[in-house]
Parts: C-alpha cells; sequence; structure tokens
C-alpha cells in the first residue's frame, strides 16, 4: 500500500473512469484574525495496492490545529480494493468535502491519513496572517 498523493484544494472529484480531478491545490491560508472558519475545501488522495491487499479497507483522516486538537470529529470512510484480473496492482482515489472548518489559531494544522488504524500519510495545511499594509 502507497499513498502517491494527499492534497488539500478548492474542489476534487473522481470521474466515471476514474480519474482524480483536482481544481486549486492549497497548502497555506491567509486570514486577518482568529478565529476563523474556511468556507469549502476538498481533502484528496490516490492510493496504490498490491493485488494481495484487495478487499475492504477502512481509512480515517484526522485534521488537528497547532496545539494537536482535533477541529473536526475524525471522517472515517471504507474502500473496496478490486484489481481488475490480471493485474498486479489496483488504485483507490478519496475525495472528502469540507465545509466550514474551523481554524482557531494562526499555526501549522496537520491533516493525517490512517488506513486499517496505521498511519500512511500526512499534509499541512499553514494559516497565516494576511501582511500589513
Amino acid at each position: 500500500m502507497k499513498v502517491e498523493l494527499l492534497c488539500l484544494c478548492d474542489f476534487a472529484s473522481v470521474d466515471a473512469g476514474g480519474k482524480l480531478n483536482l481544481l486549486g491545490v492549497f497548502d497555506s491560508i491567509q486570514i486577518n484574525e482568529t478565529p476563523a472558519s474556511h468556507g469549502l475545501a476538498a481533502l484528496a488522495g490516490k492510493i496504490s495496492f498490491q493485488a494481495e491487499e484487495a478487499g475492504l479497507k477502512k481509512f480515517k483522516i484526522g485534521f488537528y490545529d497547532p496545539e494537536r486538537k482535533l477541529v473536526m470529529p475524525p471522517m472515517e470512510a471504507e474502500i473496496e480494493v478490486n484489481p481488475l484480473e490480471n493485474e498486479s496492482t489496483a488504485n483507490a482515489q478519496i475525495v472528502l468535502l469540507i465545509s466550514q472548518i474551523r481554524l482557531p489559531s494562526f499555526g501549522k494544522y496537520l491533516i493525517e491519513l490512517e488506513i486499517e488504524n496505521k498511519l500512511f500519510a500526512s499534509t499541512v495545511l499553514h494559516v497565516r496572517k494576511f501582511p500589513s499594509r
């Protein structure tokens, strides 16, 4: 199992052919003051599996503030991994839309992806103050 991509973006989707579409990938935002909230974002990921790893996989996303406190309840879901016949690997795409992300302070936020209760990947969101003018 290998996480090939994990990112925040303005919007993401998976088309009927399994192609992951990303719009507006970002790792930082600027705000005037805290606490604040960010209207809508998508967390997108692409995960590769070996054929022998086929089956139902449980995953969990944790979104933590700079003090390592959850800013929202963990998001949990399942992925069914089904390699095509005679294929040695399979890919799974995940897209989670998140509305009104609570941002209690400036700093570095951490987003962690666990698969089957094991940490596989993380990404960050830097929340910065708008520069003074």
